[in-house]
C-alpha cells in the first residue's frame, strides 16, 4: 500500500472556501498551478520564536569524584549555549544531583549549606524569583547582545550545577529525574504543554534506582529510600540482567584486540518469548519484566540441568553477569521510561498531539490512540549522556572494570535507558582512556571527545560532546512537519489514464520518495515548498507571501526539506519535514505548498 493510500484517499481533487477552483467539474481533476495566491495550496503559520519549546533537566552526579567534572561543565557550557541561543530555543532549564534524598529539588546553589562551590549570595539574589532558567526571564530576554545573554546564562547555569560533591556514593539519577518531575509543588510546573523535553546525565556512576519513584503522591517513597546504600551499591556488580547484554548498536561496532575492548555486533541472537521475536538486544533495551522472563528463558534452555555451562551459554547470547550472577534487585528501567512517556510526556502534551495530528487521531480506538500518543511522545523525548566509559555495552575485560583513572563504574544504565526512546540517543565519555579514541556526531558534523594518545582518567573534551548535545537540541525546536499532506500522483494512473491523474503538469514519477517501501509516494510536479517570515506583529488573518513585510527563507542556507520523514508521518500524516537552518526571533514562519485536499 502506498503512502498516499494511507494518507487520503486520492479521489477527485476540490478546493474548498478561498482555495476553491471555480467552474471545473470533478472529472476534470484540474487544479490551479502553485503560486503567491495559492489559489489551490496551504498557508500553515507557527508562533514566534522556535517552532517546538523545549525544557531540559541536567542531571548531576554529586558523588565525591565529581569536582573536577562539574568545573569542566561550567567552564565548556558556553558550547551548548552557542547552539541554544543560535536555534532562537523557547527554553527552560533546571537541574537536580543523583542523590535521592536531597537531588529531587531543583539546585539553585542555595539548598544545603555547604554543598556548593557557587557563590551563594549572588546565586541567592538570581533565584529570588525563579525555580529555573527559562529563556523569557527579563534579564535572559532582555540581554543586548549574544555576548551579553551567553554570559548571564553561563552565570545563572552555575549556580544550579556545582551540586558539590557530599551527595550520597550510591547514585539514584533516574529516580531523582522522576522526583523532579513529581515534587511539583517545591519545582513547580517545568514541563510545559506542547514542549519537547531533553533530559542529559552527568556522571562518572551507574545508576541505582532501586524502588519505584512513582508510588506515592509527590514522589515521596524516594525521598526514603527502603535499602541501605551499601546494599543498593552492590547494583554496581550484581545488576539486573536486562541490564548486562555486551553487545551495542550496529553503528557503534568496534573490536580493538590491542587493548582488550570489544564491542560487539547487535545482530543475531534471536529469542523467542510469549509468540515475540527479538534479538537479545532488542530485548535489553526493553528492559521490563517480559525483557528478563525472555533473557532468562534463552539461557535457562541453553543452561538445562547443567549449572556449569551457564557461563559460556551467556557469552553465547552476549550476556554478561559478573561474579555473584544477576541479582535482579534493581526495579526495572522501564518504570521510568513509562513514567516520563505517559505521566510527564503524553500529560502534557496530550492536547498538542490531537490538535496537531487530528487526522491520525480519527476513527481509532482508546487502545489505539493510546498507542499512537506513546509513538508521538517517544519521538519528543531527548536524552543525552556525558557518562563513564560505557557506550552501552558491557566490556569483556571485566563488568566492574573501572575507568576515570580507576574511579567510577560503567554507566550502562543510563546509556540503555536513552536507548528506550526513538531519538538517537547522544553519548560521550565522560574521561577518556589511553588508546581509545572517541568521537561524536550529528548531522555530518563530527566532534573528537577523546584523542588517541590521551593519558587514562583525563577528562573528555566537554566542550565538544555539550556542542552536539546543543545543536541536537536545537535541530528538534526548529524541526517543523506540514500539518497536510502533498499533492501526490500515481504514475500508473497518469502514464495510462491521463483522466485519472490529479496532476495538472504531470507526474514526477523518476524520483519516488521511500522507494520501495509500503509509504512510496510520487509528488505532483507543481508541488512546490517556501518558507518565510512575517513580523509577529502582523494578525494571523493578514499572514500572506505578499505581505510587504514578508521575507522568503532560501532554500538551503534558510531551511532544508526532508521528503521522507518517519517523525513527521507519525505525527501528522504527511511525510515532508522543514528543518530551519535560521529562524528569526519575534517572527511568525509561515509555509507554504500545494496540498492535497478531500474528495466529495
Amino acid at each position: 500500500m502506498r503512502l498516499r493510500n494511507k494518507m487520503l484517499a486520492l479521489g477527485c481533487m476540490a478546493a474548498t472556501s478561498a482555495m476553491l477552483v471555480s467552474g471545473l467539474a470533478c472529472n476534470e481533476h484540474e487544479i490551479a498551478p502553485f503560486s503567491k495566491s495559492l489559489s489551490a495550496g496551504k498557508i500553515q503559520s507557527t508562533s514566534s520564536g522556535s517552532s517546538r519549546a523545549v525544557d531540559i533537566l541536567f542531571v548531576i552526579d554529586d558523588s565525591n569524584s565529581m569536582a573536577e567534572e562539574q568545573k569542566t561543565l561550567n567552564d565548556n557550557f558556553n558550547r551548548f549555549l552557542e547552539q541554544i541561543i543560535a536555534a532562537n530555543a523557547d527554553f527552560r532549564m533546571a537541574v537536580v544531583s543523583t542523590d535521592v534524598l536531597y537531588g529531587s529539588i531543583f539546585q539553585t546553589g542555595l539548598n544545603r549549606d555547604g554543598q556548593y562551590d557557587a557563590d551563594k549570595a549572588e546565586c541567592e539574589s538570581l533565584f529570588a524569583n525563579r525555580k529555573f532558567i527559562s529563556s523569557s526571564d527579563e534579564d535572559i530576554k532582555n540581554a543586548a547582545t549574544v555576548a551579553e545573554k551567553t554570559a548571564q546564562l553561563q552565570k545563572l547555569f552555575r549556580c544550579q550545577s556545582e551540586v558539590g560533591t557530599k551527595g550520597s556514593p550510591v547514585e539514584r539519577g533516574l529516580g531523582t529525574m522522576v522526583n523532579a518531575f513529581r515534587n511539583k509543588s517545591i519545582n513547580g510546573e517545568f514541563k510545559r504543554k506542547g514542549s519537547i523535553l531533553s533530559i542529559v546525565f552527568v556522571t562518572d556512576e551507574n545508576d541505582c534506582s532501586e524502588i519505584d519513584c512513582t508510588g506515592t503522591p509527590d514522589g515521596q517513597s524516594c525521598q526514603s529510600p527502603t535499602i541501605a546504600d551499601t546494599e543498593v551499591a552492590k547494583c554496581e556488580v550484581q545488576r539486573n540482567i536486562e541490564d548486562s547484554c555486551i553487545m551495542t548498536r550496529e553503528d557503534r561496532i568496534k573490536k580493538d584486540s590491542n587493548n582488550a575492548s570489544y564491542i560487539l555486533n547487535a545482530s543475531g541472537n534471536q529469542v523467542t518469548y510469549n509468540g515475540v521475536t527479538k534479538s537479545m538486544r532488542e530485548w535489553c533495551v526493553q528492559g521490563d519484566a517480559d525483557a528478563r522472563n525472555a533473557i532468562l528463558s534463552a539461557i535457562d534452555e541453553c543452561v538445562g540441568d547443567d549449572e556449569s555451562k551457564r557461563t559460556d551459554c551467556m557469552t553465547n547470547y552476549q550476556v554478561s553477569c559478573p561474579k555473584g550472577g544477576c541479582t535482579n534487585g534493581l526495579v526495572s528501567r522501564s518504570i521510568f521510561y513509562n513514567y516520563i512517556i505517559n505521566d510527564v510526556v503524553i500529560a502534557s502534551n496530550r492536547q498538542y498531539y490531537e490538535e496537531t495530528s487530528a487526522e491520525l487521531f480519527a476513527d481509532k480506538s482508546d487502545a489505539e490512540k493510546q498507542a499512537l500518543l506513546e509513538e508521538l511522545a517517544k519521538k519528543d523525548v531527548i536524552v543525552a549522556n556525558i557518562i563513564n566509559r560505557d557506550r552501552g555495552v558491557r566490556y569483556e575485560n571485566g563488568p566492574t572494570d573501572k575507568w576515570c583513572g580507576n574511579s567510577g563504574n560503567e554507566s550502562y544504565r543510563y546509556q540503555l535507558f536513552a536507548e528506550m526512546f526513538d531519538n538517537d540517543p547522544i553519548y560521550a565519555p565522560i574521561c577518556c582512556r589511553k588508546g581509545e579514541a572517541f568521537y561524536t556526531s550529528i548531522s555530518g558534523s563530527t566532534e573528537a571527545v577523546c584523542a588517541d594518545g590521551i593519558e587514562d582518567g583525563t577528562n573528555s573534551l566537554f566542550g565538544s560532546a555539550l556542542g552536539v548535545i546543543g545543536r541536537r537540541i536545537g535541530e528538534a525546536v526548529n524541526t517543523l512537519c506540514t500539518d497536510t499532506a502533498p499533492l501526490t500522483c500515481d504514475p500508473t494512473e497518469c502514464d495510462n489514464n491521463a483522466a485519472a491523474c490529479p496532476c495538472l503538469y504531470g507526474c514526477n514519477s523518476a524520483n519516488p520518495h521511500f522507494k520501495g517501501s509500503d509509504r512510496e509516494y510520487y509528488l505532483c510536479n507543481e508541488f512546490d515548498l517556501t518558507v518565510g517570515y512575517v513580523p509577529d506583529s502582523v494578525p494571523d488573518e493578514e499572514i500572506s507571501s505578499e505581505h510587504p513585510d514578508y521575507v522568503k527563507y532560501d532554500l538551503g542556507s534558510g531551511y532544508t526539506i526532508d521528503y521522507e520523514s518517519s517523525y513527521c508521518f507519525t505525527r501528522t500524516g504527511s511525510p515532508i519535514q522543514i528543518n530551519l537552518v535560521t529562524n528569526e526571533p519575534s517572527t511568525k514562519l509561515v509555509i507554504q505548498y500545494p496540498k492535497r485536499v478531500s474528495s466529495i
